[in-house]
């Protein structure tokens, strides 16, 4: 769930940030994947896959392998969890 974190030194404490804890293994996204043919192999599902915005327009491709009559969840969580002041489109497609 979402936990508020602020962080303590000797000039102070820092304002507070959020920081979700999950109960899914955790990926940091392996640059370059802006194509599917650069991207990372995909990964053991279920998993959660952590992008980094490097620029504006940035693309990052996640592939998954899905079993026939499996259920896919792709959720974006800077916004609305997080407070990122990102505009996140996600978008599904098959080969």
């Amino acid at each position: 769930g979402l936990s508020w974190l602020v962080f303590h030194n000797a000039e102070g404490a820092s304002v507070q940030r959020p920081f979700v804890v999950g109960r899914f293994p955790e990926l940091l996204e392996t640059e370059p994947n802006n194509t599917i043919d650069a991207a990372a192999s995909p990964p053991a599902l279920p998993v959660v896959q952590n992008g980094v915005l490097q620029k504006n327009g940035d693309v990052d491709t996640y592939p998954v392998t899905l079993k026939q009559g499996a259920t896919l969840v792709a959720n974006v969580e800077a916004l609305r969890t997080l407070g990122s002041p990102m505009d996140a489109l996600v978008s599904i497609s098959d080969e």
